[in-house]
């Protein structure tokens, strides 16, 4: 049995050992520096824009984490940018949950005004078969007689009453018009919560903002402090 030969052996036994540290620290040295690049760019355009930035999201209203959608984050938040929009109060903020590749986040949107009051309702794109089979077993959904909303949408919430009173005809046509696949939406009293899947950059973070600010000025046509 051969053994470790120094002279001969210690050579490529470190060209092998510095390889293995360059493979492994190289990726996590180029995510570092994408991050911090990341966070530099969100802090930037919170100081040109009067809106306050925070590593860690701190400053969340404690009343939507009540929401459906917030029961499952239970994750890091991280990435709070919080500000004022035509009268409304927003957050953006990240969650995130485990670890390298098995990592998953969700970015939320989240617009707040006392004046504003929501009937309690979840909304999110239909899955035609597992929502079709839902049903058969007891499945909650909210629909109407114009099958446009109703074959797009499940809708869901504490009283059918008021959500068929708040969701009127043109209530409807401005969660048609301004839906992107994957949204999701829940609403209750003053707030308004709006939620994707996935990290975003900052174009779409803002992006995430105007749509969730359409959607509530398309509601609500008066600035909700008027």
């Amino acid at each position: 049995m051969n053994g470790f030969d120094f002279e001969n052996d210690i050579i490529p036994f470190f060209i092998v050992f510095f390889s293995m540290l360059l493979a492994l620290f190289v990726p996590l040295y180029f995510t570092f520096k994408k991050e911090i690049k990341r966070r530099r760019e969100i802090e930037d355009y919170c100081k040109k824009n009067g809106f306050d930035y925070f590593k860690d999201a701190e400053d969340i209203p404690s009343f939507v984490y009540s929401f459906q959608l917030m029961q499952r984050a239970y994750g890091q938040k991280i990435d709070e940018i919080k500000g004022n929009r035509d009268g409304y109060d927003f957050y953006i903020f990240e969650n995130l949950q485990g670890s390298g590749q098995h990592r998953q986040s969700e970015t939320f949107c989240l617009f707040t005004n006392k004046n504003m009051n929501l009937p309690q309702f979840y909304l999110r794109e239909k899955n035609t078969l597992t929502d079709s089979i839902g049903k058969v077993f007891g499945m909650e959904d909210i629909e109407f007689k114009e099958t446009g909303f109703s074959t797009k949408f499940l809708l869901q919430g504490k009283s059918e009453e008021s959500i068929r009173e708040f969701f009127n005809e043109n209530v409807r046509k401005v969660f048609i018009k301004f839906f992107v696949r994957n949204d999701q939406y829940e609403g209750q009293q003053n707030y308004f919560l709006l939620s994707v899947p996935g990290r975003l950059e900052l174009n779409d973070k803002i992006n995430l903002m105007y749509r969730a600010a359409n959607i509530l000025n398309n509601i609500f046509p008066k600035n909700p402090q008027d």
